[in-house]
């Protein structure tokens, strides 16, 4: 008889057994998703600041905002304007109207409609030189501001 209640036992251990694995592999697979999402938001974040530097640097060193990088900063803030909070959507803002001011800029002083010497084009070096040092700093800048939405732990 002993062999006969060693059945009903074993047969009662496993429902537990089973809810237990099921609840393990349950538990499991939603750390996976949720490690997936947070590593999809970071590509996503990091493409935006990627093209955010790129633009920087090429607005540092050029003088101009080259059309290539600005389009490539402008696609990147439209795909990941919900993904940031209001004051990285007003500092994108500005990176943008500093950058289309940049290219007026650089039109008036070297282009085919630039101003002859003088104070206004005096003010417009100026203000294109002050730009310059501006989008340099934002290389720095932007690591520091954006660098809350890069960590992946």
């Amino acid at each position: 008889m002993g062999g006969c209640q060693l059945v009903p036992v074993l047969s009662a251990a496993l429902t537990p057994a089973i809810a237990i694995l099921a609840a393990t592999i349950a538990y499991q697979q939603w750390r996976t998703n949720h490690n997936k999402l947070r590593l999809d938001l970071y590509d996503r974040r990091f493409t935006l600041y990627s093209a955010l530097a790129d633009l920087c640097i090429s607005v540092a060193s050029s003088g101009r905002a080259d059309v290539t990088p600005l389009d490539r900063f402008l696609e990147a803030r439209h795909k990941t304007q919900f993904l940031f909070d209001s004051r990285v959507a007003e500092y994108l803002e500005t990176v943008r109207k500093k950058a289309y001011r940049m290219r007026y800029l650089h039109d008036r002083l070297d282009g085919s409609s630039a101003l002859p010497v003088g104070d206004d084009r005096t003010k417009a070096a100026e203000e294109h030189s002050d730009l310059m040092k501006w989008f340099g700093d934002q290389y720095v800048e932007s690591r520091s501001f954006l660098g809350r939405y890069l960590v992946f732990e």
